[in-house]
């Protein structure tokens, strides 16, 4: 696993303990509310600013759509934003001729948004495309890990995001530029969706990050510092 105050400690800091986000709802709970999408649904929560367009992404799912040997999948994508969208991203979507495959929604409430999570078929996380984008780490991330379905990140294949992913086995990160990465994995992940294989593996990786236990790690570190 990543050992972040080491990670930290090579950026300059010293003696630091890093106490990440986390997600703090009943997991179990939370499917009973939720139905599966019929759809191959791929859905994003948050903020798409311009540094967050995937222009790559957006091409990959154009090219998709009119794959002859991809039939089915132009109609059974469906693509959800939740959230308030840059101008920029709007204009990928129209010049993809992907209007009619994606809804956007500017607001939903947070619990609806955990359930809306929970019932898509794949959950995108685009990182912003910046000099930093390496030590980008969203808390959205925990919260979908989880709902327990797989993620698929646009992002820095060397970040800690992917690092994460890798450590749970909660999805995949592909390059901002690798559009034939992408293309070949939103197939990958289609084909398990048809076969109803498109789960992520449960594992006390994911559980570790589930608030309770973030606030069990604070208290032991607490100790360790008075003591």
């Amino acid at each position: 696993g990543w050992d972040w105050a080491k990670g930290l400690e090579s950026h300059g800091a010293k003696d630091v303990a890093v106490i990440t986000n986390g997600y703090d709802f009943n997991i179990e709970e939370l499917k009973t509310k939720s139905d599966l999408s019929q759809n191959f649904t791929m859905s994003h929560v948050g903020i798409v600013g311009a540094a967050r367009n995937a222009t790559k992404f957006w091409e990959a799912l154009g090219e998709l759509i009119k794959d002859e040997n991809q039939s089915d999948f132009s109609n059974l994508l469906k693509i959800r934003l939740i959230g308030q969208v840059d101008n920029s991203v709007l204009h990928s979507i129209k010049e993809n001729n992907l209007e009619n495959h994606v809804e956007i929604i500017p607001y939903i409430p947070h619990e609806k948004v955990i359930i809306e999570q929970s019932s898509s078929q794949v959950l995108l996380l685009f990182v912003n495309n910046s000099p930093n984008a390496k030590g980008i780490l969203t808390g959205k991330i925990f919260e979908y890990m989880a709902s327990g379905r797989p993620i698929l990140a646009i992002g820095p294949k060397d970040g800690d995001t992917a690092i994460i992913l890798d450590e749970t086995k909660a999805g995949f990160v592909i390059d901002f530029e690798d559009k034939e990465g992408m293309k070949n994995t939103i197939i990958d992940l289609f084909n398990k969706y048809k076969e109803n294989q498109l789960v992520t593996q449960k594992n006390e990786f994911v559980e570790k990050y589930s608030r309770q236990n973030l606030a069990a790690e604070y208290v032991k570190l607490l100790n360790q510092i008075n003591n």
